[in-house]
């Protein structure tokens, strides 16, 4: 079967999907999610809600043409109001802005709390999301970066669990911890794209005057200060990471020279990497990696020259 071909963004919300789950598409538009899930079955139902006629019945077209009129129920209505407690598994609220999946989140709790996992995917104000579920709760389950053409954009797994109001520094609902935790291969790109946008918004504020512009100033100042650290932080456990490997790989080295056996490819291996790695941090690896290699050989050099005269002495004898 030829499967609906998603963008970068629906597949990745899609790939979020649990097996088996009854699924709930709010603000469904075409329905293009529940009907790839459904076709790949991945799912066996799902509930298609709109608020709007317009979308909602472009999502029936949508499912009639690929035949699962009898799998799908479409649902006109504001946001999980269309839904009961227990009815579905999984709820994917996506395409909306933060401070609107907050309201739609709250306008029934009921169905919010219970159910197994919530994927969520603001267009804007991802803090203001993220403040509303540290506050009201929910388990941040996992995060995630998606780039579609020019864009970057921020799916949250998460689910209600009781939580009493947790206490996180505020540059965390700007960047997902999640996200940094696991070392997001995007989150460089995500960071510096959050400071370029704040620095745009200070040059657009020179030259104007007034206690709330300099008071709007201070406040975008010290973001940009908070995020440039964090990309710092990152940056810093993503290369020593690095070298760590590096680390590995001349101690391996080192045995292979003592063992008598090639290591060529181990070599060939770390030069490759230190091509790879950013300009202006080769100079710095190489200062610390050339030694490394330059004294692990020596001293393989030698347990190898020692262990052929032990070799030698033996068979004299």
């Amino acid at each position: 079967m030829k499967y609906l071909k998603l963008t970068d963004r629906l597949l990745k919300i899609a790939s979020l999907v649990d097996k088996d789950k009854r699924l709930a598409d709010i603000g469904t538009d075409h329905g293009y999610i529940p009907v790839y899930l459904l076709n790949k079955n991945t799912i066996q139902y799902a509930i298609l809600g709109d608020v709007n006629k317009g979308p909602l019945d472009n999502a029936k077209k949508e499912v009639m043409r690929n035949n699962l009129i009898d799998k799908v129920d479409l649902r006109l209505g504001s946001g999980i109001e269309v839904l009961k407690p227990n009815e579905v598994d999984e709820i994917i609220i996506a395409g909306m802005g933060g401070m609107l999946i907050n309201d739609i989140l709250k306008a029934n709790e009921a169905v919010a709390h219970t159910t197994e996992k919530l994927i969520l995917q603001p267009m804007q104000a991802p803090e203001e999301l993220r403040m509303f579920l540290y506050k009201n709760g929910y388990k941040i389950i996992d995060e995630h970066l998606v780039r579609e053409e020019h864009r970057l954009y921020e799916i949250i797994e998460c689910k209600y669990e009781g939580l009493k109001e947790q206490d996180i520094e505020p540059i965390y609902y700007e960047i997902g911890q999640k996200l940094i935790e696991k070392q997001d291969p995007l989150l460089k790109d995500f960071i510096e794209n959050k400071i370029r946008i704040n620095e745009n918004i200070l040059r657009k504020l020179d030259g104007k005057d007034g206690d709330a512009v300099s008071h709007r100033k201070s406040i975008i100042n010290k973001k940009i200060e908070e995020l440039n650290n964090l990309l710092n932080s990152y940056i810093f456990l993503l290369w020593n990471a690095k070298f760590q490997r590096f680390a590995f790989f001349i101690s391996r080295l080192i045995v292979l020279f003592a063992q008598n056996r090639s290591a060529m490819n181990d070599m060939d291996y770390m030069l490759t990497q230190l091509i790879r790695l950013p300009p202006q941090l080769i100079p710095v690896t190489a200062r610390y990696m050339v030694p490394g290699l330059c004294i692990g050989a020596t001293v393989a050099y030698l347990c190898s020259t020692i262990g052929l005269m032990v070799s030698e002495r033996s068979e004299f004898n």
